[in-house]
């Protein structure tokens, strides 16, 4: 069966103008292909609404599922809401939702420009979980999600809880290998001989720690990362591949070693601001997010932002068994 197919939509003129670095298509990607969804298209686009609605229109139709990501925000440049309800044929309306729950977060410092953010597409859903109370906008099979990408992957799993699984997950092995393509080459091609089903990617590029680290990132199973040493022939190398295939691993000694030297180096709580290194100290201290906010003299949805962004930038994921908010502490105390 074939997989379920999914186009982005990437809305913004800071990303067509060099401004600003996109940043969602690559987490979007990695989450469907975990779920077995194939991307298959990603167009940027300006903040105009014709344009934004006739680019829905065709993707929307041509793919199982579409994603668009900016344009949702208040301001004058957010126009995605009405580009969507344009290229579905519907008006622009406000959900009683997200307008109460705007309300109660803002009180009485409340405007019209908050209120623009409970305006939806008629005839939306209105998507959230346990974790991510926030609705997320989808028409039909049309996801509207943030350009921050903080906020962008924060959204991911509600996505992913809506979805489901369309089938089996992608599988991906990677050997990296110091050899030049034309030295490598007689072995890809007996790997693709052997292995007429399998899409073989070639990156040239130099091993470097880096590498090591993304290629171990999500799973240690099945993974292969040899140094030249190691590939003294084609048997060798098929051998590896093999191995890696049937899900063992074919990782350097020296590889391992560098790694390990590595984690040392590291601390996690480098990608923290220093508001949110005062944040996490301060939860340290068993205080709630209010008395945080009273401490530093700011609301208490900044204290919330800071929070969320704290476990992004901790990796704690929205579905770790632990409670997100004690796993961040004790990253704080283990550094």
């Amino acid at each position: 069966m074939a997989p379920a197919t999914a186009a982005a939509l990437v809305i913004g003129n800071e990303i067509l103008s060099g401004k600003v670095e996109e940043a969602n298509v690559v987490a979007l990607a990695r989450a469907l292909r975990g779920l077995g969804v194939l991307l298959r298209r990603v167009v940027t686009v300006l903040d105009e609404v014709d344009t934004i609605a006739d680019e829905v229109k065709g993707l929307s139709a041509s793919h199982d599922w579409l994603f668009t990501s900016g344009g949702v925000g208040p301001t004058h440049d957010d126009v995605t809401v009405e580009a969507v309800a344009k290229a579905f044929g519907v008006r622009v309306v406000s959900s009683p939702p997200m307008e109460a729950m705007l309300r109660a977060h803002y009180g009485d410092a409340c405007t019209p420009g908050h209120l623009r953010m409970a305006l939806v597409p008629e005839g939306a859903q209105l998507e959230s979980t346990a974790e991510v109370t926030w609705p997320t906008i989808r028409l039909r099979n049309t996801w509207l999600l943030p350009g921050i990408p903080e906020v962008f992957r924060m959204k991911l799993p509600v996505v992913l809880a809506r979805i489901g699984a369309a089938g089996g997950a992608f599988v991906s092995h990677a050997a990296y290998v110091l050899l030049d393509e034309g030295v490598i080459k007689p072995m890809l091609d007996r790997v693709v001989a052997d292995f007429p089903d399998v899409a073989v990617l070639v990156l040239s590029q130099y091993v470097e720690e880096e590498y090591a680290s993304e290629l171990l990132a999500d799973n240690t199973d099945s993974v292969g990362y040899l140094l030249k040493d190691r590939v003294a022939d084609v048997g060798e190398f098929i051998e590896a591949v093999r191995r890696v295939g049937a899900g063992g691993t074919a990782l350097d000694p020296e590889v391992v070693a560098q790694l390990l030297a590595r984690s040392r180096r590291q601390d996690p709580l480098d990608r923290l601001t220093e508001r949110e290194r005062e944040v996490l100290s301060l939860m340290a201290e068993g205080r709630s997010n209010t008395a945080i906010a009273q401490q530093l003299v700011v609301s208490d949805g900044a204290v919330e932002k800071h929070v969320r962004n704290i476990f992004t930038k901790l990796d704690l994921a929205p579905d770790a068994g632990d409670h997100r908010r004690v796993l961040a502490v004790l990253r704080y105390l283990e550094s």
